[in-house]
């Protein structure tokens, strides 16, 4: 290959693949650049929820009218970094502790538990749906509404299974940065190791939005084969595991290098 050439990739995943044939045969030392990047609704695999102080709190209740006693179970949440499973399970254990009381405006006793309650992902982890046979509180203190997608108010007992109720965008971390990966090139050294990363980039975007990178100044980085039988590009995270996306396209320069 005498000339640069430009190469188009799109598919509706985070891992793209295209396989040559013939071959192209490059020159030694020739090099390869990211052009342009695009995807949408870019997350983690694990997906993370922070927790802190301001915002760790749920309160499951029920009201008996004809004992005049309110019900009420109380959720605190340690901080931490979460995934939606582990909310689902701490609400869950919570709800099959032994000591488990309602407040009157006399006294504590012990009051049978809420049977059920699950808290899930859906639409590629974007958003959640929630179910308790009791009421659910959002509307107090530290309340954990805005982070899992639900408006601040009660909410009241879902009285069938299929009954739930469902939030709009979970408020995820803020996300670390996208590598690139090229199965062709010397990449970026990354923590002393070489590594096949043609671009890094910290999205300023939330996740799930649209995402377009073109670099101003192309970064070359030579390849490593003068043969090309397939390119394959991965979009991972700051700690290489795969990131998901839908509709990925990358557009890719390879030149030989001139004297």
């Amino acid at each position: 290959m005498d000339e640069s050439i430009t190469i188009r990739m799109s598919e509706n995943k985070s891992t793209l693949a295209t396989t040559f044939s013939p071959v192209i045969n490059v020159r030694g030392g020739s090099e390869i650049a990211l052009v342009r990047l695009q995807t949408s609704n870019v997350y983690a695999y694990d997906k993370f929820i922070k927790i802190n102080e301001t915002n760790n709190r749920m309160n499951i209740e029920n009201s008996n009218l004809n004992n005049n006693m309110f019900y009420l179970i109380e959720i605190k949440i340690a901080p931490g970094n979460y995934l939606i499973t582990d909310i689902n399970k701490l609400i869950q254990n919570k709800l099959t502790e032994n000591n488990i009381y309602f407040k009157s405006k006399f006294d504590k006793f012990s009051i049978e538990k809420p049977s059920q309650f699950s808290l899930v992902t859906n639409d590629n982890g974007l958003t959640c749906r929630m179910y308790c046979n009791w009421g659910i509180n959002l509307d107090i203190e530290n309340s954990l509404a805005s982070t899992l997608g639900f408006e601040k108010k009660s909410y009241v007992p879902n009285e069938k299974t299929d009954l739930y109720y469902q939030s709009e965008k979970i408020n995820y971390s803020t996300a670390g940065s996208i590598k690139v990966k090229c199965n062709i090139a010397k990449g970026l050294v990354d923590n002393g190791q070489q590594s096949q990363s043609i671009y890094e980039f910290f999205p300023q975007q939330n996740l799930g939005n649209k995402i377009v990178e073109s670099p101003i100044n192309l970064i070359y980085y030579k390849l490593n084969t003068a043969v090309i039988k397939k390119i394959k590009i991965e979009l991972v995270d700051e700690d290489n595991k795969n990131i998901n996306s839908n509709q990925v396209t990358v557009i890719l320069h390879i030149r030989s290098i001139t004297s």
